[in-house]
């Protein structure tokens, strides 16, 4: 069997490195109850469109006290995939980064980040793994910033999402899964999900 070598187009490339968060629903009427809430979406979902980003599989997202044994989670991503210790620490930090970048409008200073990460599970499971700051997630939340927020909508507003969800979001091709994989790894290498367009040659 070939295998067609495919390549990414892109018709407008517009780094965001220092794009500040876009507008969230309704966010100049949101209470602090609903933008802490929106905060929790956006958290769950860049631990989401990280782990997909990096190969793994999302079984739900859910927003909301779920688990009795932690009733001080609101919410909950569930993977179906395992990680090792690289993979899960940047799954890990992009949660409190993202949640960081949402409340503070665009890159968040060290502080910020220190006290989004104090006392959390997520840190404890970076600790674990041996990564307290994984390099490449800062640069993974901005560029896919639009991804993580369009997944939180859907989260916020409906308590919950899928892997369907967040390929959606990252706007990776349906049913073509040499197509997928080619995608995801033009992201990593830090293009903007939807900024490109995977094409095959001619036979």
């Amino acid at each position: 069997m070939t295998r067609t070598t495919r390549t990414a187009r892109h018709p407008a490339r517009t780094p965001a490195h220092t794009a500040a968060a876009p507008p969230t629903p309704e966010s100049s009427t949101m209470t602090p109850a609903q933008k802490a809430r929106y905060g929790t979406a956006i958290h769950e979902s860049a631990h989401a469109i990280t782990a997909t980003v990096l190969g793994h599989t999302v079984r739900k997202i859910t927003l909301g006290t779920v688990d009795p044994e932690h009733p001080h989670r609101l919410g909950t991503c569930v993977y179906a995939t395992r990680f090792d210790d690289q993979d899960r620490a940047a799954i890990c930090y992009a949660g409190p980064y993202a949640q960081a970048f949402y409340l503070h409008g665009g890159p968040p200073t060290p502080k910020a980040i220190r006290s989004a990460l104090d006392g959390t599970e997520d840190y404890a499971a970076m600790t674990a793994a041996g990564d307290t700051r994984p390099a490449e997630v800062p640069r993974l939340v901005v560029s896919c910033w639009s991804s993580i927020t369009m997944l939180a909508n859907r989260v916020y507003m409906r308590g919950s999402a899928t892997q369907a969800d967040v390929d959606a979001a990252l706007q990776l091709p349906r049913d073509d899964l040499d197509g997928r994989h080619h995608a995801l790894a033009v992201i990593r290498s830090g293009s903007v999900p939807g900024s490109f367009t995977i094409v095959a040659p001619l036979p």
